[in-house]
């Protein structure tokens, strides 16, 4: 019997519903309550505002031994005689630790809610728990126990067990999580949690010896060697007699506390982008989004403990015996009967009449990188404290994941591989399905030939509610629950409703919503600002008077400019404003003679001298004359017997041929001064009056000019040209009487304006060359005159190349 127990033993107790993890799952932003039992700080900042857990449970077979193979899932199932030949596996030596554990740990959460809010959160959970853990057993004892002891290599054999564990603990867990966010700079944002967990035991048991040596005598006696051997377990054990034992879930431990404490900080480079404004507040963060690159979190989960009565019967005792035949046991009356076994065979040494069972506490680092959208790769590790030296404790088995994964709101695919102190690699998949999430972290028992060490799956049934935006049908960042206006964009100031003009005057109130406009006249507009609104005013862009809606008066005679036909002059209505100060029915800016009364016909102006002429025809209004005189009396005040009105030079006798003038000849060279270019000097009238050049001052003015070419197109004299120039400033020099007047000429090619220009700048370029030889500015004239004077047709290139040119004359002074 014995041997089909450790058998068993080895299968069953590899059962685990490992709720604690939830391998893939977990890391998901939308995990909501189960995310609180990994970090409790993701309480915080929750994608959720509500989350509802109704029922979850999580199962995993695991061990660090036996392995089972393809097709052992229907061969349990059928209950085949040769199970064990034909589907398990042993790790053989090398393989694995020398010292072997089955974990198991099973948990159902009940309904359990999470509310996110704001900056903070809060959470209440409700969970069943149990853990069962045998540590450091041999791979010869556990080989044995496959052989039911028929094992003869190791008989007689003391096999040691150094920490050989046995440990049991179910409990009720009412936890109540808080989770605030701590610190928020934009980028970079830390929160963090704590999780106070109210413990109601409900049953446990442990078995521990810091030494102990098993000797398989045989196929059904054993010898057992150790100093001392921990034993205990909760009361209710005791009641596992003849009559049977009813579970239930009454408290039979002192009430204990627990504590999980988490830290999470994410990374946000892009943090502006997951801000919008609502109802008046700007900045706000999408709390409907994952704003962070890189996410890590730390935990410490299940610190705590619960006292516990032991058992009546339960006690320690010293694990000496020798020869022990195993075959005559039997444990139909479970507990009880094992106890009183041991109470019977064993020496019972002294011990406490309570103990302590810890919580299987658990380190956890998260590290989670957002790849693009709704795509991450998450990794997780769970550092167990396996409490060594201490008598009585459970624990979690330290596990390491990587999970790649599809993260939406709704529906979410998680891909966990995973890496445990057993030496277990596994390959999961998990995925949440709306309210529903289940999956495994151990695929290889439905897909793969190869030996497995167990079986997981996880199931979930959840109600959520997503915290999201506020929503804003018209776009007007109002939320429609504020809006009043709902499908109209508008401000917040107005409650959603809008204010087209921006006159701070919501439409609905507004007589003139499309335009700017004042609260006085009820957003209407007074563009002139003069008091009269713009639809009453008759001169809306100026300033003017109530009384003459809205329109100006300039001259103050109360009559509007608009209708003033003589704005800056004060005026009357029947002359439609306009003035009339001699009263000659003539308005004054028509009236000839606005200071003398007139007739209209006449331009409103009187013969005032009476010659005829009327004053606006008269050219002497106060004498009276002929009307071939202009109205002007004849006079000759020269008495050279032309008229002073025909007389050029009315107070000089002069010629009538002469206009009135005396004829002049200042130098006295008989060419008169009117036709004299050079009045001051004498000259001959062959040359106009001006006196003869020598015939070598002749040609160097000559060469001057025929010599003088510049740039094409520019004003700037070629080289070629510079001699006979410098001969011209030589001559000039001698010459100190001498003036020099330069007329500068273009061809008709380009624009007039241009060629005005160009004849005028090549003419100054001469002049400022010979200025540059020392003659004085002042005696250099110059005009210009482009291409209006051309002295041959432009039509051939000879003619435009002759009209090109600046010619030189001399002037005597």
């Amino acid at each position: 019997m014995i041997k089909i127990v450790l058998v068993l033993s080895l299968v069953i107790f590899s059962i685990s519903l490992k709720a604690q993890f939830w391998l893939g799952y977990s890391s998901s932003n939308y995990a909501g309550v189960h995310a609180m039992d990994i970090n409790p700080a993701a309480v915080a900042d929750n994608r959720y505002l509500l989350d509802i857990n109704l029922v979850s449970t999580n199962f995993n077979l695991t061990n660090s031994y036996i392995g089972f193979k393809d097709g052992f899932i229907g061969g349990l199932m059928r209950g085949e005689a040769n199970f064990m030949d034909n589907y398990v596996h042993e790790r053989r030596a090398g393989e694995g630790p020398d010292q072997n554990s089955i974990f198991m740990n099973t948990e159902i959460m009940g309904p359990s809610a999470m509310l996110s809010f704001a900056n903070q959160g809060f959470g209440l959970s409700i969970r069943a728990r149990n853990y069962f853990n045998i540590d450091n057993v041999s791979d010869d004892l556990a080989h044995a126990a496959i052989e039911e002891l028929n094992y003869p290599s190791v008989w007689g054999i003391p096999l040691n067990h150094d920490g050989f564990s046995i440990q049991d603990m179910m409990w009720m867990e009412y936890g109540f999580d808080y989770g605030r966010v701590v610190y928020n700079s934009g980028e970079h944002f830390v929160k963090g949690g704590a999780k106070l967990k109210l413990l109601q035991g409900l049953a446990s048991a442990y078995m521990y010896s810091e030494a102990l040596n098993v000797t398989i005598e045989s196929d059904s006696t054993i010898s057992l060697d150790g100093s001392h051997m921990a034993y205990g377990h909760s009361t209710n054990f005791d009641e596992l007699q003849a009559g049977g034992y009813k579970p239930s879930f009454e408290m039979v431990s002192k009430m204990g506390i627990g504590l999980d404490l988490g830290v999470v900080y994410e990374w946000r480079p892009d943090y502006k982008d997951y801000l919008y404004e609502m109802d008046g507040e700007k900045d706000i963060p999408m709390s409907d989004q994952n704003k962070y690159k890189l996410k890590i979190g730390f935990s410490i989960l299940d610190m705590g403990s619960m006292k516990w009565d032991k058992g009546i019967i339960s006690h320690d005792f010293n694990p000496t015996v020798n020869d022990w035949w195993l075959d005559p046991l039997q444990f139909d009356d479970l507990v009880y009967a094992f106890d009183d076994t041991l109470k019977n065979r064993f020496p019972e040494l002294s011990g406490e009449s309570t103990y302590k069972m810890s919580l299987p506490t658990t380190f956890s680092l998260q590290v989670d990188y957002h790849i693009v959208k709704d795509l991450y790769v998450n990794f997780t590790a769970y550092q167990a404290r396996t409490f060594k030296n201490r008598v009585s404790k459970i624990h979690n088995v330290s596990t390491y994941a990587i999970t790649p994964r599809y993260d939406w709101k709704w529906f979410g695919v998680y891909a966990p591989v995973s890496y445990n102190a057993y030496g277990h690699l596994n390959a999961g998949l998990s995925a949440m399905i709306g309210p529903i999430i289940l999956g495994t972290r151990n695929l290889l028992p439905m897909f793969s030939k190869n030996t497995v060490n167990g079986l997981d799956f996880y199931f979930g049934l959840k109600a959520s509610w997503l915290n999201r935006i506020p929503s804003d049908r018209d776009h007007d960042k109002v939320s429609d629950k504020m809006d009043q206006c709902i499908d109209i964009a508008g401000l917040w100031e107005f409650s959603g409703c809008p204010d087209t003009d921006g006159d701070s005057i919501p439409d609905e109130l507004d007589k003139c919503p499309k335009e700017f406009g004042l609260r006085e006249f009820e957003g209407c507009p007074d563009s002139d600002a003069d008091g009269v609104m713009d639809s009453k005013d008759e001169c809306p862009d100026e300033a003017g008077l109530i009384e003459l809606a809205g329109c100006p008066d300039r001259d103050g005679d109360g009559i509007a400019d608009k209708d003033d036909e003589c704005p800056d002059a004060i005026g009357l209505l029947e002359y439609n404003g306009c003035p009339d100060r001699d009263g000659d029915t003539v308005i004054d800016k028509l009236d000839v003679c606005p200071d003398k009364p007139g007739l209209v016909e006449k331009q409103g102006c009187p013969d005032t001298d009476g010659d005829g002429l009327y004053d606006n025809e008269d050219g002497c209004i106060e004498n009276a004359g002929p009307l071939d005189n202009n109205g002007c009396p004849y006079q000759d005040r020269d008495g050279d017997g032309v008229i002073d009105r025909k007389d050029d030079c009315p107070d000089e006798v002069g010629p009538v041929e002469n206009k009135g003038c005396p004829l002049t000849d200042f130098d006295n060279d008989g060419v008169l001064n009117e036709d004299d270019e050079c009045p001051q000097t004498p000259g001959t009238v062959e040359n106009n009056g001006c006196p003869e050049l020598e015939k070598e001052e002749e040609e160097i003015l000559n060469t001057a000019f025929n010599d003088l070419e510049f740039e094409s197109g520019k004003a700037i004299i070629k080289f070629e040209s510079h001699e006979a120039l410098t001969e011209l400033g030589l001559l000039l020099t001698k010459k100190p009487e001498w003036q020099l007047k330069l007329s500068g000429h273009t061809d008709n090619v380009g624009a007039a304006q241009a060629n005005l220009k160009l004849s005028k700048d090549r003419s100054e370029a001469v002049k400022a060359f010979l200025v540059e030889r020392g003659i004085d500015a002042n005696r250099i004239q110059v005009e210009y005159f482009g291409e209006t004077q051309p002295i041959e047709t432009n039509d051939t290139p000879e003619g435009r190349q002759r009209n090109r040119r600046v010619e030189m004359k001399v002037i005597f002074e």
